[in-house]
């Protein structure tokens, strides 16, 4: 995309019709999720997070109080318990983080980071 002629290219965010304010990075917002998932389902331990997919929704802005809605689905492949989750900003109607899930399994002994 090519900004209309003699606009500088600072005007791409005009163009786009981006958020006036910022926004929380999508990634920030996911790993606060996962965070309460792990603490609810996973006694706390990140070490037995085998696997995180999820869909950004809606922008959260800072400031805004984030709510993870989150259901145990049961076992599934390999023994990992899959909890399906969702993400919504309080006084906001819509998810701001939808089709969300964590398979949990045992912690890796052999874990590095």
């Amino acid at each position: 995309m090519r900004p209309a002629r003699g606009r500088p290219s600072t005007h791409y965010a005009t163009l786009l019709t981006l958020p006036s304010r910022p926004i929380m990075h999508g990634l920030c917002t996911l790993a606060h999720a996962v965070r309460h998932v792990v603490a609810a389902c996973a006694g706390g331990d990140p070490g037995a997070v085998r696997s995180v997919k999820a869909r950004m929704a809606a922008p959260v802005f800072p400031g805004d109080t984030v709510v993870t809605r989150m259901w145990r689905e049961g076992v599934g492949v390999g023994g990992r318990e899959r909890v399906v989750f969702a993400v919504g900003v309080e006084g906001r109607e819509g998810d701001a983080i939808t089709a969300a899930a964590v398979e949990l399994g045992p912690p890796l002994a052999d874990a590095r980071l």
